[in-house]
């Protein structure tokens, strides 16, 4: 496992405490069977795979889509039903508009669970499966960049 930043364990903290008022407890059934921790750092679309998997709940959404503002982060979630999201990087449930409005996450494309497995089996990851926020804006700044001889 690779070594974790003192900067990226800051930041996961940093975050983490940021969506503290956003944090809601779930039931049991619902809750995951991985340890919380920074080490999560980077995993999020194959941690909002394996919690989906790992639970069968009905209506359960694996969510592809970005978040921090201005950064623009790829990042994946799971939506749950009654407004409960899972995020898999914090290992924790959030109130589902409390989460979007402290996080500004942006939902691009969200996925069933059988959809996101066959996914997996054709692409050979866990995501993301389309042209992301990151992706786009990356391509328009290489098209707009002046050709030189």
């Amino acid at each position: 496992m690779p070594r974790i930043s003192q900067q990226a364990r800051i930041n996961y903290d940093r975050g983490v405490e940021e969506l503290r008022p956003a944090e809601i407890q779930v039931p049991e059934q619902l809750r995951s069977k991985h340890r919380k921790g920074p080490h999560n750092i980077h995993q999020c679309y194959k941690k909002a795979w394996e919690y989906a998997v790992d639970h069968e709940v009905e209506g359960i959404r694996v969510v592809h889509g970005t978040y921090g503002g201005g950064l623009n982060i790829d990042h994946a979630w799971v939506e749950l039903p009654e407004g409960v999201l899972f995020d898999g990087v914090t290992q924790r449930f959030y109130q589902r508009e409390g989460y979007y409005s402290i996080s500004k996450a942006i939902k691009e494309v969200e996925y069933d669970v059988i959809t996101l497995c066959r996914l997996l089996r054709d692409e050979g990851h866990f995501g993301p499966f389309h042209e992301t926020f990151s992706q786009a804006k990356a391509r328009k700044f290489r098209l707009e960049l002046p050709r030189t001889l």
